[in-house]
């Protein structure tokens, strides 16, 4: 079995199986490079991310995410290079959009969740309902270029990598950074660790698992000066367990049918009313949940912290002072591939998928 991301052949496995909207998918492991991968690389049907209803796809589809996610935070923490025109691939309902206008980026975003799309063209006409390699044809013939280019838990859903990252290359400027997340697969107090606990890191959700050195790899690939990867969001299996243990309480209150109930700040704003006694008691009890997660969430985080095992993988790379070219003509690889191999004709690729999922 040939590694998506690096092409050596020999992958071990089966590692593991899992079935999903009837397709098998068997779990390999890259020696070379380290990624862990599922194949076939398929999804069930078009329209698959706009139907889903939990997590920050319940609120892009429903009210609208409101500040930045954990995975987006990171950026906020480390990113402190140039700014200019800045380009969200999975930008969703645009909720890292508005916080990146008023640092004084010029936004841009894409995805192909339509509702958030529609959501997101509140904050900017700059968003299009597009996969990657049909937005690199529209910005080609409009001349666009970025300074800077996120993807903030965008690339383990790549059935791809290798060519969504030297597709994501053609759009950077010179001296240009692309930064991004993805879940840290040796997170030491792992969520999700079985698809009946949380199918989300399972395809067709995720198709890919990294590590640290599968994820410097991948980015190294690409020729980009630079490099750095940062393991973080400590504490994270605390928070998740009491927030899944809290689910039955709120969704018996509030009579939400979603999987995940909503926040209590938009139980007004979604229509659905209270008496001021529950209110008070659902209050009560996050700030109950609040006072005893502390001691264990900080002692969760100091050993993620020493081991560098957190929940999510944070990287950041810039593009050499000469701006890399690919080529889409057939006339040989981009400048900027390295051991990448030519991209394929124009039509001929699968997909790229840019949504995201905390």
């Amino acid at each position: 079995m040939s590694c998506p991301l690096c092409e050596a052949g020999g992958s071990a496995g089966p590692l593991k199986e899992y079935r999903s909207h009837s397709i098998l998918y068997e779990l390999f492991h890259c020696r070379s490079c380290g990624l862990m991968f599922w194949t076939p690389p398929q999804f069930p049907e078009e329209g698959f991310y706009d139907a889903l209803d939990f997590g920050v796809y319940q609120l892009a589809h429903g009210l609208g995410n409101r500040g930045l996610g954990g995975h987006q935070v990171s950026f906020k923490r480390h990113y402190n290079a140039k700014k200019g025109k800045l380009l969200d691939i999975g930008c969703s309902d645009g909720a890292f959009l508005v916080w990146a206008q008023d640092q004084g980026f010029d936004v841009y975003g894409i995805d192909i969740d339509t509702e958030g799309v529609e959501r997101a063209r509140k904050i900017t006409d700059n968003v299009w309902p597009m996969r990657l390699d049909q937005f690199v044809c529209y910005a080609r013939r409009r001349d666009f270029r970025f300074d800077v280019i996120t993807m903030f838990d965008v690339l383990e859903h790549q059935p791809q990598p290798r060519q969504f990252l030297s597709d994501a290359l053609t759009l950077l400027s010179s001296d240009g950074w692309i930064t991004g997340t993805v879940p840290n697969r040796e997170r030491l107090f792992k969520t999700g660790r079985t698809p009946r606990e949380f199918c989300g890191d399972f395809p067709p959700h995720h198709f890919l698992w990294f590590d640290e050195g599968a994820l410097k790899k991948a980015v190294g690939f690409l020729g980009l000066v630079d490099v750095r990867v940062q393991d973080q969001m400590h504490g994270y299996w605390i928070e998740e367990t009491l927030h899944q243990l809290g689910k039955p309480f709120k969704r018996r209150f509030t009579g939400s049918a979603t999987s995940d109930p909503l926040p209590l700040e938009r139980l007004q704003e979604a229509g659905i009313e209270l008496r001021q006694r529950t209110v008070r008691f659902l209050y009560g009890l996050r700030g109950l949940k609040n006072i005893l997660k502390l001691l264990p969430k900080a002692f969760e985080a100091a050993i993620e912290i020493t081991f560098r095992k957190g929940g999510s993988l944070y990287f950041q790379a810039r593009s050499p002072a000469q701006p890399p070219t690919a080529d889409r003509a057939g006339e040989g690889p981009g400048k900027h591939v390295g051991k990448f191999v030519k991209p394929a004709a124009e039509g001929s690729r699968p997909g790229n998928w840019e949504s995201k999922l905390s």
